[in-house]
């Protein structure tokens, strides 16, 4: 039987069915034999079905679903040739890794069969239960990391290029209110996966926004089964819609050529999907584009946590090329929530931002201290690093030795001090902290609370010579983030200002302190 003949009988039968139904949509399996039918190209029933219509009872015309193809017999154990082509039609256009850990020559290319590998053989390779399934070789993710860039990757002497897009799936433990404050989200995946694999992913999607399925959003209309969709889809992956958004509108000066690139990638896969005839509006383009601009930013945001001012230019916006109006895209999770309360914390409480060392990271602190009558004591509470307690012993020395500066009579002998360190962002470690236990020491002895929205930087000896603070546009920026309006920094600091992006020093004020003993006045408001 010949594919014309097949196709008007599957109609007639789909019509048949249709109007049986009294007029309501559905999808429908149609079953026959495969040795008494012989269909010479799957691909020319599924062009052709592509463009059927059908009556029904009512008179109206409606898309005709593709049907399945398979035996005779529904849920027979043996299974025809013709349906196994079909359900390798369906499954060829994607890759799921669930749970195992992926090869350089799974992933790219086997250098001694010389098997080319998942990237080069299938449309999408997704990676499940991350970071369980994925992979956490140095090498598969350098090579990676060229792939994402340019869709090239290098085995031997040989250049490949693939077309395969890579996505990882997984679940985030927590409340994102909590997360976004103390931590980033890219925290789940594997350590080995670095600032530069991350900073080449084009959107990271907010699943925490997905609703749970139901049967509310199964549809009682037409669909297409997955195979057909399947092949739709590859179909539509040589079209290129990436020109589209420039055409009306500017990218704004926040975003780099990665970003653009991204931002370009996201809104034309958006256009093939909601719009295959390439046909749409300006408005419609603008949605896109903020909802790329918004994919994308949450990646650039957490680069930002994670690698200081190298990826500060995150404020992304847009403007008409007509008009000149400009649109800023802001991330839904990101308002609100900030750490640092705008009122006064209690005496003996201070913020401080410390290096870990082996993380190579900065981190926000809230150091806490009560004195109380006792024998001269210090009693570290909690889990305070040993770089820590070496800050509260030199705090506790640079105390005991300048109490009268203060006009202080009490005996230090005769007050027990409990200290606490409260990591707010999951560190390690923090180091460049003794003026801010120092101060803390002080304001709970005087009973006298640092100025509110306060951070306090600063490394000291035990004779109260400053150093200088590192990294110091990456505390101020971390300081702003977590609600700080004042930040007080050794004088040695002054000399890095230049550094310091106007629109950071615009929001948050530095101040100098000249010792130890000043940098307590100031953070009090004792002048």
């Amino acid at each position: 039987m010949q594919t014309a003949a097949i196709t008007e009988w599957l109609k007639d039968e789909f019509t048949k069915r249709l109007q049986q139904k009294e007029g309501e949509c559905l999808t429908t399996l149609v079953w026959f034999d495969p040795n008494r039918y012989w269909l010479p190209s799957m691909t020319r029933l599924m062009e052709a079905a592509s463009a059927w219509t059908v009556s029904t009872k009512e008179g109206d015309s409606v898309p005709m679903a593709l049907v399945a193809v398979g035996s005779d017999i529904p849920g027979d154990a043996g299974r025809s040739p013709l349906q196994i082509r079909l359900d390798i039609l369906a499954d060829r256009e994607q890759h799921r890794g669930n749970g195992g850990q992926t090869t350089a020559a799974q992933m790219f290319v086997n250098l001694s069969s010389g098997q080319k590998g998942l990237v080069a053989l299938w449309d999408v390779v997704a990676f499940d239960e991350m970071p369980r399934g994925g992979f956490e070789d140095k090498k598969v993710i350098d090579i990676c990391k060229n792939y994402m860039e340019d869709g090239q990757f290098s085995r031997g002497r040989e250049i490949i290029s693939a077309e395969g897009s890579v996505v990882f799936v997984g679940n985030i433990d927590g409340d994102i209110e909590t997360i976004q404050r103390t931590s980033h989200l890219f925290y789940p995946m594997p350590k080995q996966m670095d600032l530069a694999f991350f900073d080449r992913l084009h959107a990271y999607i907010p699943g925490w926004e997905f609703e749970k399925t139901g049967d509310a959003y199964y549809t009682s209309h037409l669909g297409m089964v997955s195979d057909y969709l399947a092949e739709v889809l590859t179909k539509l992956r040589k079209d290129s819609y990436t020109h589209r958004p420039e055409e009306a509108y500017r990218f704004g000066a926040h975003l780099s050529g990665r970003d653009q690139k991204a931002v370009r990638k996201t809104v034309s896969g958006l256009i093939k999907l909601l719009h295959p005839h390439g046909e749409v509006s300006r408005e419609e383009l603008a949605r896109y584009i903020a909802f790329g601009m918004e994919m994308r930013r949450r990646v650039k945001e957490q680069l930002k946590k994670m690698g200081g001012m190298e990826y500060w230019d995150v404020n992304f916006s847009f403007s008409e090329r007509e008009t000149g109006k400009e649109t800023f895209v802001l991330l839904p999770e990101a308002g609100g929530g900030q750490i640092i309360p705008l009122e006064a914390l209690t005496p003996g409480s201070v913020y401080t931002i410390g290096m870990d060392a082996e993380d190579k990271k900065i981190a926000l602190f809230l150091i806490q201290t009560q004195a109380n009558k006792g024998s001269g004591r210090i009693i570290p509470l909690g889990s305070l690093s040993s770089r820590m307690k070496e800050a509260v012993k030199v705090a506790d020395a640079y105390l005991k030795a300048n109490i009268k500066s203060f006009g202080i009579e009490k005996d230090l002998k005769s007050y027990d001090f409990s200290i606490q360190a409260l990591n707010l962002n999951q560190a390690k470690e923090g180091t460049e902290t003794a003026v801010a236990f120092y101060i803390s020491m002080l304001s709970a002895l005087l009973e006298k609370p640092v100025k509110e929205q306060t951070v306090i930087l600063g490394e000291m000896s035990v004779g109260g010579i400053l150093m200088k603070v590192s990294n110091l546009v990456e505390r101020m920026q971390l300081a702003l983030d977590s609600g700080a309006k004042r930040i007080l920094l050794p004088s040695e600091n002054k000399r890095d200002l230049p550094d310091v992006p106007d629109s950071l020093l615009n929001k948050i004020q530095p101040v100098f302190y000249t010792d130890p003993t000043n940098a307590a006045v100031r953070a009090m408001g004792l002048e």
